[in-house]
């Protein structure tokens, strides 16, 4: 049995739930990406982390570098708990060292995104793994 293996995990904008009011964006520059439709919007990436693995980063790209809006949280999806990381929040475009959320049979990573400005482009986000 072959099984390989990428290091990373990939949310492409299409992945990403809006709280509410948002929109695919194609702008004038020939990029594609999600954009919040007024300045209270979130919007949500679920990542599932493989058994055996631990998520250790994550990068949220955007257009701008907004400070302090993402943050990952443990989510139990058996009952909808969430619970806050030790890391706090972070910068789009920074590749954040996140408290580690590590795979169990309930247990997976939600990034909170908070872009503040209906400007800003989500692209997407890469989560870092490594075993356990």
């Amino acid at each position: 049995l072959l099984s390989l293996y990428h290091p990373d995990l990939n949310k492409r904008y299409t992945e990403l739930k809006p709280q509410e009011d948002a929109v695919i964006e194609t702008d004038t520059t020939d990029k594609l990406g999600i954009r919040a439709g007024h300045a209270d919007v979130e919007l949500y990436a679920f990542v599932k982390i493989p058994n055996g693995f631990k998520a250790t980063h994550v990068i949220v790209y955007a257009s701008a570098s907004t400070s302090n809006a993402a943050e990952c949280f443990e989510y139990n999806y058996r009952t909808g708990a969430i619970s806050a990381l030790a890391s706090g929040t972070f910068d789009f475009n920074t590749n954040d060292n996140i408290t580690d959320v590590t795979a169990s049979a309930s247990n997976d990573l939600v990034i909170v995104l908070s872009p503040g400005l209906i400007g800003t482009i989500i692209y997407g986000a890469r989560v870092a793994i490594a075993a356990v």
